[in-house]
């Protein structure tokens, strides 16, 4: 037990109740001198401060000693006088005793039930403030810090006891802080204010994009301003990617229908070749040609039917552990080493890790495994693949990333690449010809999380 614990029990439980027996034997010393001294109007008096005490501190039991009292302060009365007038005088004032202690009891009583009742209110309505998963803060007129929620306090990578007591206007970007006082002003002149949307810093100094609405409340007997946060930095970025993603659909479907166009002219000029040939041996060379063609669109369409997905859903927080039990093949061995790391990054990101493997197990010729790392920096992360096959060459290492570059289809890595830049990811081939192929895929800040086991 500590020595703040005893000190409280002390002050709270046992000091009245020591001053009480002290009172009440004082009173009646100085009652039992006053009555042989000849003086029988005045120290009544002091009974109502064992009284008054003993009823506010220990209610329906005070109120009974108060009776004791008063019955007590009679019988002193009776041993001290048999005179009938000051006996009566005596009873009329036994009787206010107990009035007064059962007014002053019935007073207490219903000042502990509301205090019980805006306790557990105050309890109720913290509860739910604290569990929010909205961020909540409140602060003064002078733009002071009174309260934050864990919400809050997680959001923005700091602890409670480091934000109370601060300037509001240091976690507000420096091009917002007009926003929050514009909103401020309008709060203390009409109690509420419009949904405004600004942008918070970070204690890492990430931004976090957030809906605020703020109403005037009473917080610990001063005026305050509640402010509560909704952060929409996901939404923000989903809708940056959306952005992004129709215009590499427009741009992709305009250069699909380009190659695809330009195969069947190449086809109908096959064909007329092949009206004009003579023998039917002269034929074969151009049919040759066009079943290639014919081949080639196949691929296009079968590329553009993953491709047409890219985009059109919102980016969410993917698990990398997960997506490589989906892309596993047992053709090749995988060790991941990425712990419980989420990225931001579009549902096709399935699609990298696939065609990664299935790199690995047509170019890598000599590969039988794969490792999968992260390597964090000071504003990103790395995810590195590498395998033990034969490399890339030094002399193709940019250009495995164009589109129709390669042995097959050549839009493998391409897709790869389009994948990763909807959400601001990017990738490129570092490893050493002869010692295997090495992809880093860099992911920007604010588009990853570690997560712990229990997932937070």
């Amino acid at each position: 037990m500590t020595k703040y614990y005893k000190s409280r029990i002390w002050h709270e439980k046992w000091f009245p109740l020591v001053l009480i027996i002290i009172l009440t034997i004082a009173i009646f010393i100085i009652s039992i001198i006053s009555l042989i001294s000849g003086w029988q109007t005045i120290f009544q008096n002091l009974f109502y401060f064992p009284i008054i005490l003993s009823c506010v501190y220990y209610l329906r039991k005070g109120f009974f000693f108060s009776v004791l009292l008063a019955f007590g302060y009679f019988i002193l009365m009776v041993l001290f006088s048999k005179d009938p007038v000051v006996l009566e005088g005596a009873f009329i004032r036994v009787l206010i005793f107990i009035l007064v202690a059962g007014v002053i009891t019935y007073l207490s009583i219903i000042r502990i039930r509301a205090e019980d009742a805006l306790k557990r209110s105050e309890e109720f309505n913290r509860g739910l403030v604290e569990n929010m998963p909205n961020l909540v803060m409140v602060f003064d007129q002078d733009q002071q810090v009174q309260y934050v929620n864990p919400a809050a306090t997680a959001a923005l990578g700091y602890s409670s006891e480091e934000m109370v007591g601060t300037d509001i206007m240091r976690y507000v970007i420096p091009d917002h802080d007009v926003r929050i006082e514009a909103v401020n002003k309008e709060c203390f002149l009409s109690g509420s204010g419009e949904s405004t949307e600004i942008i918070l810093l970070t204690k890492k100094m990430e931004n976090l994009t957030v809906i605020l609405k703020c109403a005037l409340l009473q917080f610990q007997n001063q005026q305050a301003i509640l402010m509560l946060l909704a952060d929409i930095s996901d939404r923000k970025r989903a809708e940056l990617a959306l952005l992004q993603a129709n215009k590499k659909l427009n741009l992709l479907s305009s250069i699909t229908r380009h190659d695809i166009m330009n195969k069947v002219v190449t086809i109908q000029g096959f064909m007329r070749f092949a009206r004009k040939a003579k023998d039917i041996k002269d034929i074969e060379p151009f049919l040759d040609k066009i079943s290639d063609s014919a081949k080639a669109i196949e691929r296009q369409i079968a590329f553009s039917k993953d491709y047409q997905n890219l985009g059109l859903t919102s980016p969410k927080w993917l698990n990398i552990s997960n997506i490589v039990i989906l892309a596993s093949n047992p053709a090749i061995h995988i060790t991941d080493e990425t712990g419980n790391l989420l990225i931001f990054a579009d549902p096709l990101f399935e699609k990298v890790l696939y065609n990664l493997v299935d790199n690995t197990i047509r170019h890598g010729v000599t590969a039988t495994d794969v490792n999968i790392s992260v390597i964090a920096e000071q504003d990103n992360i790395r995810i590195v693949w590498t395998d033990n096959g034969v490399g890339v060459p030094a002399d193709t290492k940019k250009m495995i990333f164009e589109k129709g570059f390669g042995k097959n289809t050549g839009l493998g890595l391409f897709l790869i690449k389009e994948i990763l830049a909807i959400t601001g990811m990017t990738i490129q081939e570092t490893g050493v010809p002869g010692k295997g192929a090495r992809f880093e895929i860099t992911v920007p800040k604010g588009h990853y999380r570690i997560v712990n086991d229990n997932g937070e």
